[in-house]
């Protein structure tokens, strides 16, 4: 019976233990390597698969936001290196949101980023394209411009 036991403890520890990095889990894609040092304050959360997502991005003093398109979801950027490099070449302003096309991946729902106020994490694989808006100079509220 002390065995059984033993051997019964052994399995539900093995079971129990995080999953390898390199092994991705339903629902789930492998992590490049840029992202694993990012700063993700929740490393519980589950990521979706590796998508292109299209929307506004601005970076500042604790934030790097992300809203996409077709969302009223605002998103912490995990891992913004990449991103925010090609967001200062542009000359863009502290807070300025600029067109972003980007493969990521995001977390499930939840509090993410600085004091949890985004709905979720982005972690981005590749900037497809970034590009400044026209209409920030004409003094129109910054939206995703059509197409």
């Amino acid at each position: 019976m002390r065995f059984q036991v033993i051997v019964l403890g052994v399995l539900v520890g093995c079971a129990g233990g995080k999953p390898d990095a390199a092994t991705p889990g339903p629902g789930t894609s492998p992590v490049p390597e840029a992202a694993d040092s990012a700063r993700i304050t929740r490393p519980d959360a589950v990521w979706v698969l590796t998508t292109e997502f299209r929307g506004l991005y601005s970076a500042g003093f604790e934030e790097e936001s992300f809203r996409p398109c077709d969302s009223r979801e605002r998103w912490w950027v995990a891992n913004p290196a990449e991103l925010g490099r090609q967001y200062q070449e542009l000359g863009a302003h502290p807070y300025e949101p600029v067109l972003a096309v980007i493969l990521g991946d995001t977390s499930r729902a939840g509090p993410a980023g600085h004091l949890g106020l985004y709905q979720r994490y982005v972690r981005v694989h590749a900037v497809v394209r970034i590009e400044r808006l026209d209409s920030l100079a004409a003094g129109v509220p910054p939206r995703c411009p059509a197409g």
